[in-house]
């Protein structure tokens, strides 16, 4: 397989489906504030220059998401002028992104963890295929969310399972880390579900677990990232 249909991060342009909406978007949107926030930090918030390959997958991860981000808005939301002002073709829950090995693809889904936990108030739930790279994922979060200004004030819990991040108001961002394990998986979800390493993860965790979240969360969101050999 070319390196380049590995870079492909975005989905292929598709027929769009009929949007309605009661405004447009604006100053007074909290859901392009948070987009704005968010690229930011994404952009300089951690320090590190982003590979082109990166920013795709952060485009589309935002692109996932953008439904959950514009869900607290006071009116009901413009997508097709949302998509028109983000370059967008359509919304899409879903991405599965496929790329060699050390291609920076489990960095960019740390920086994009730790900047939707951040600024949005959130459950964040990422399954990995062993409790080693479970830990060993969420540290990496933590390490970037301790490059943030007043993380310590923030950071209300940290542990190899779990990051708990304060917002206004009481609210928490939630971030938590789950070894692929069916049996003990039951009944987690969160609104933003991340599969590393897919394609070495037990059948069982997709059909047990992620399969029931897809039909009760309706508005859940889910990233499904897989790696493969050079």
């Amino acid at each position: 397989m070319q390196i380049a249909q590995l870079m492909t991060a975005r989905p292929q342009k598709r027929a769009r489906a009929g949007q309605s909406s009661q405004c447009s978007i604006g100053s007074h949107s909290l859901g392009t504030h948070r987009l704005a926030l968010i690229r930011q930090t994404l952009e300089s918030g951690f320090d590190m220059q982003r590979s082109n390959t990166q920013k795709q997958f952060h485009d589309s991860f935002l692109n996932a998401c953008c439904r959950f981000l514009f869900s607290d808005d006071t009116n009901a939301p413009d997508f097709t002028d949302i998509m028109q002002a983000n370059g967008w073709d359509d919304l899409r829950q879903q991405v599965l992104c496929m790329t060699p090995r050390r291609f920076g693809k489990t960095t960019a889904v740390s920086m994009y963890v730790a900047a939707i936990a951040w600024h949005v108030p959130s459950e964040q739930a990422i399954f990995s295929t062993g409790r080693r790279a479970s830990s060993k994922l969420l540290e990496q979060v933590l390490g970037l969310l301790r490059k943030l200004p007043g993380a310590d004030d923030r950071i209300v819990k940290a542990n190899q399972e779990m990051i708990w991040i304060s917002h206004p108001g009481g609210k928490l961002a939630k971030i938590s880390s789950y070894p692929s394990c069916a049996k003990t998986l039951r009944g987690v979800g969160g609104h933003i579900i991340y599969m590393e390493e897919a394609a070495f993860m037990d059948l069982a965790v997709f059909y047990e677990v992620i399969v029931p979240l897809l039909e009760v969360r309706l508005n859940g969101f889910f990233l499904l990232l897989t790696g493969c050999s050079d």
